[in-house]
């Protein structure tokens, strides 16, 4: 992957050599190393910035995924038979691509031990480990059939797939690192809700049955909060994630861009 010639960071690496060479004192040559790794260590991590930004603005670093007609089996067995029919069909989580060029999934659902506590929990996985996903110099990926194959072979995607292909939403200009680090902050278990946290205070959401239906977190707001982490989505994610009903709504309000797409997986 290509990225801008770094003449300033050329120039603060010679200013910093010629300083070293400056003040270099024989007598004392464990001195001189300590510079020099100082010197090495500054220069890595101006290199580290010039080229971590240049991949958040432009890079293919995002994809919101949704499937429409699957529904997860937690779903069901948190709910009564009734309420369960009535919920839109519908899961939504997130790939994305760190500057190290790994590819990780996240999402959000009732799983594991939080369905006995009528809550939800965070899931990740690592995809494509580090180097893996290939750019061109416009940031657009190059290797999509490997990554889509990655996404596929997820066993967290598995059931999901078993439904159909998922619509993704290609997203750019994301902070991945900042993403990364919310959901690992959040893969814990949480309020969970099918229409998430809600802004009235109805008396209904009181009741036992309400409780399972407002809550803190579904699949989509999850997701939507995880791309506010890293400033992606725009404000149409951040302000629609309250009335993320249907999973899948998630995709379309996460396009943004004129660089942005949607396709399917």
């Amino acid at each position: 992957m290509s990225e801008p010639k770094p003449t300033k960071l050329r120039q603060i690496i010679l200013e910093e050599i010629d300083a070293v060479l400056e003040e270099k004192d024989i007598a004392k040559p464990t001195g001189f190393e300590d510079r020099l790794r100082g010197a090495k260590s500054i220069a890595q991590s101006i290199y580290s910035g010039i080229s971590g930004r240049w991949f958040n603005d432009y890079a293919q670093n995002i994809i919101v995924l949704a499937w429409e007609k699957y529904q997860p089996v937690s779903v069901k067995k948190a709910l009564p038979r009734w309420l369960s029919k009535l919920v839109p069909l519908g899961h939504a989580g997130v790939a994305y691509v760190l500057p190290d060029r790994s590819l990780h999934y996240a999402e959000f659902g009732a799983y594991g031990k939080a369905i006995a506590l009528g809550k939800g929990i965070g899931r990740t996985q690592r995809l494509m480990g580090r180097g893996s996903v290939k750019y061109d110099k416009k940031g657009k990926i190059t290797n999509w059939n490997q990554v889509k194959r990655a996404i596929k072979r997820s066993r967290l995607m598995r059931d999901g797939f078993k439904s159909g292909q998922a619509t993704a939403a290609i997203l750019t200009g994301g902070d991945t690192k900042a993403m990364h680090s919310w959901v690992k902050s959040n893969v814990k278990i949480d309020d969970y809700g099918l229409l998430a946290n809600t802004p009235f205070n109805l008396p209904i959401a009181k009741s036992r049955i309400a409780k399972k239906v407002i809550g803190g977190h579904n699949c989509a707001s999850w997701v939507a909060d995880a791309l506010k982490a890293g400033d992606a989505g725009g404000f149409d994610v951040s302000f629609r994630k309250l009335f993320l009903t249907s999973p899948s709504s998630i995709v379309t309000a996460a396009v943004n861009d004129t660089d942005e797409f949607i396709t399917r997986i």
